[in-house]
C-alpha cells in the first residue's frame, strides 16, 4: 500500500514459503522504476523471512508491524477489507485465482474517487509523482498490468 496515494498492489505468488513470496516481490521490483519504492512494511510471517535479500537487493528499509499491532498497518487491513467484499473472501484458495481476476479486483479499487484524497483516485494522487515523465508512469502500469484496464489497449511507445 502506498501511503500517500493509497495505491495497492496485489501480486501472485506460487505459494506462501518465504522463496516464493520473495521471487514474486523480486518479479514485481524488477519490472519498476529503480527507488520508486523506498520502504516496506511487513507483518511477521515466516513468508517474509527473506527480508534481508530484498532490502540489500533493491535499497529498500523494511519495516515490520509489531505483533498484535494491526493498527501500525491500518491501511493494509483497510484494502484486505475491500478486497474480502469485491470477490477475494477471507478462505478464499489463491492457487484458484487467476492473476488477471486478482489485479482486475486491485484495479477496480484504485479509480474510486477517495474523500481522503479530495475526491481524487489512487492513480490520480499517483500518477504524478512521475512528475513530466509520462512514458515512465505508463511503462510502469503496463508492467504491472493496468494499462489493458485504463484503455482495453496495450501500451505503446508512443503513449496510450
Amino acid at each position: 500500500m502506498e501511503r500517500i496515494s493509497k495505491l495497492a498492489i496485489t501480486l501472485k505468488t506460487e505459494g506462501r514459503k518465504a522463496c516464493q513470496v520473495t521471487d514474486s516481490l523480486r518479479r514485481f521490483f524488477l519490472k519498476i522504476p529503480d527507488r520508486l519504492v523506498k520502504s516496506l512494511t511487513l507483518d511477521n510471517g515466516k513468508e517474509f523471512s527473506n527480508w534481508k535479500d530484498l532490502s540489500n537487493e533493491f535499497n529498500i528499509d523494511i519495516f515490520f508491524a509489531d505483533l498484535g499491532c494491526p493498527s501500525q498497518r491500518e491501511r493494509n487491513e483497510h484494502s484486505n477489507g475491500w478486497l474480502r467484499r469485491e470477490g477475494l473472501p477471507k478462505g478464499t484458495d489463491f492457487n484458484e485465482v487467476d492473476e488477471y481476476f486478482l489485479k482486475e479486483v486491485t484495479f477496480k479499487r484504485h479509480i474510486i474517487p477517495r474523500k481522503s484524497l479530495n475526491d481524487y483516485t489512487p492513480l490520480e494522487v499517483f500518477g504524478p509523482s512521475f512528475g513530466s515523465n509520462t512514458s515512465l508512469l505508463c511503462q510502469s502500469l503496463k508492467n504491472y498490468g493496468f494499462i489493458k484496464h485504463l484503455t482495453g489497449q496495450e501500451f505503446d511507445e508512443g503513449g496510450v
